[in-house]
């Protein structure tokens, strides 16, 4: 139905419209992840296949204007920006972004701009919640016998528990790890699952599937001209000031460029009313979200509206979005239900 609706608007020239009404808005793209297997097919918000995202630039490439996200935050606030002004950032810095995207955006001389977090960057251990995720969604189907998890021991979990039902147990396993194990201890703990589940352990430590990006990639890109950026130590926006500095002060020493590092992104885009303020006390200009949506000058720079592009969304999704007709869509839908409520 709703491609069906898309597909009308197409022909009717309706995204075409939408692009000029909002010609003179900015748009900032987010990604996290571009597949190395099928993560995409796991988790299709958060990934996305090489051959779609190669796709999706070309389009940008010769359909929009992009920039970098210092001189649209600059021409933002100025009211200067060009036409149809678009800026690309992707979160977090998982190795398939030095592998799968960055050759990509190097070889479309595209600017670009990466949000790192830099605890896993600094460690160079997978992310436990992302591994364990993974693998209990590889095995849906079979079970696990959680009295057999050796390198958990305090964990307060037993019998065999079909992996249909892993909600059941994910988020208990998750919080006693990151909060009682080390980042080994953490990494035993997903190899003693991996062999339960008969899985190959090299899916997500040599094949780096939840790795960050390393010391080395990380100074090869940024002397390449890639920008990068904060997304804090250890994926949080701590809610008062002092703690707030710390992680970002963390983050900036590790990043350790040679220019101002003073854009920020919040965290699976959690944030408050008070944030902006907070983060303007610790040196931050601007700052992104993940609510959906194009910014125009009146916008608050410190809480900056993105477009999730994802394989959740196929091509004729992605380009309404694009334009801003599916969040004017959206937008309207919601005013009509909540009319229609009163």
């Amino acid at each position: 139905m709703k491609n069906t609706l898309l597909k009308l608007s197409k022909d009717l020239g309706l995204i075409a419209l939408s692009k000029r009404v909002h010609q003179h808005k900015l748009n900032i793209l987010c990604y996290h992840g571009i597949a190395k297997k099928d993560e995409h097919q796991w988790m299709p918000s958060l990934f996305i296949n090489q051959e779609d995202f190669r796709k999706r630039m070309q389009f940008i490439k010769e359909n929009y204007h992009v920039i970098s996200l210092d001189e649209g935050v600059r021409r933002l606030k100025e009211n200067t920006l060009d036409k149809h002004s678009v800026v690309i950032t992707f979160d977090d810095g998982f190795d398939n972004f030095y592998t799968h995207a960055w050759p990509i955006i190097q070889d479309l001389d595209l600017p670009a701009t990466l949000y790192l977090t830099s605890y896993y960057a600094l460690k160079q251990t997978p992310i436990f919640r992302l591994a364990l995720n993974y693998m209990l969604w590889q095995k849906r189907g079979e079970h696990i016998l959680l009295d057999a998890l050796h390198s958990a021991p305090g964990l307060s979990l037993a019998g065999i528990v079909p992996l249909e039902e892993h909600q059941s147990f994910f988020w208990p396993i998750v919080e006693y790890a990151e909060k009682n194990l080390s980042d080994q201890c953490r990494t035993n703990l997903l190899q003693e699952i991996a062999e339960q589940l008969q899985l190959d352990t090299k899916v997500f430590m040599e094949d780096r599937l939840f790795h960050i990006v390393d010391r080395r990639q990380l100074l090869t890109m940024m002397k390449a001209g890639l920008d990068v950026q904060l997304h804090s130590h250890r994926h949080v926006t701590p809610t008062n000031e002092y703690d707030l500095w710390i992680e970002i002060e963390q983050n900036r020493r590790y990043i350790n460029a040679d220019k101002a590092l003073n854009h920020y992104c919040y965290p699976s885009g959690i944030y408050s009313d008070y944030h902006p303020s907070l983060l303007r006390n610790v040196g931050v200009v601007s700052a992104t979200t993940c609510d959906r949506g194009l910014n125009s000058p009146k916008d608050n720079p410190l809480a900056l509206k993105r477009f999730m592009d994802g394989a959740q969304l196929d091509f004729l999704e992605f380009e309404a979005e694009l334009s801003g007709l599916m969040p004017a869509m959206s937008r309207m839908l919601s005013g009509c239900a909540l009319y229609l409520s009163v």
